[in-house]
């Protein structure tokens, strides 16, 4: 919608441009925001052009204010409505999973990462068990281990429009193979 568009505009994000990753969520400790910002300096290195964008309210709000404020390639923008946050969503290059490695998060799919698929767009995740499993089967995402050594898959998604288009379309007929009932 027109307001969604003016809202993004008035935070200084372009959001039809596509050259944004996203995170809508809560910010709390079920979230391994260090794995986001590992990939947000890898990128802001590697190269400008490229955002994160960061929403939702919760109990790491201020400390995540601080843990990225010498990072200019990161928005952290609090929390946005249904709207923005699909318009957000469905623009971005992947969208951020990296929910702690605990047998919660292990043993199922979460909603967030089920509306990335809906949308035809692939997610970056770092959690084990059924998100990568998932990605192993399916292609509809991107795993990362610890560290920094995979993260030419980022810059592959960002530079290869073909695997990016891949990964889309995996994207989506994941979503309707396995949710869409």
């Amino acid at each position: 919608s027109r307001e969604s568009l003016s809202f993004w505009a008035s935070k200084g994000i372009n959001i039809l441009k596509g050259k944004h990753f996203s995170f809508v969520g809560s910010l709390s400790n079920a979230f391994d925001f260090n794995f986001i910002y590992e990939i947000a300096s890898f990128l802001n290195s590697y190269s400008q052009k490229y955002i994160f964008v960061i929403c939702g309210t919760g109990e790491k709000y201020e400390k995540l204010n601080y843990m990225f404020k010498d990072l200019k390639n990161v928005f952290i923008i609090g929390e946005v409505d249904q709207y923005s946050a699909l318009l957000l969503i469905k623009n971005s290059i992947a969208t951020l999973a990296p929910y702690q490695n605990n047998p919660n998060f292990r043993n199922s799919i979460p909603n967030k990462v089920i509306e990335s698929l809906e949308n035809s767009v692939p997610f970056i995740t770092n959690t084990k068990g059924e998100l990568k499993k998932m990605i192993d089967e399916y292609g509809n995402g991107i795993f990362l281990e610890k560290g920094l050594n995979d993260f030419e898959k980022i810059s592959k998604l960002i530079e290869n429009k073909v695997f990016l288009n891949k990964l889309k379309r995996n994207s989506f007929n994941s979503y309707e193979a396995l949710f869409d009932f």
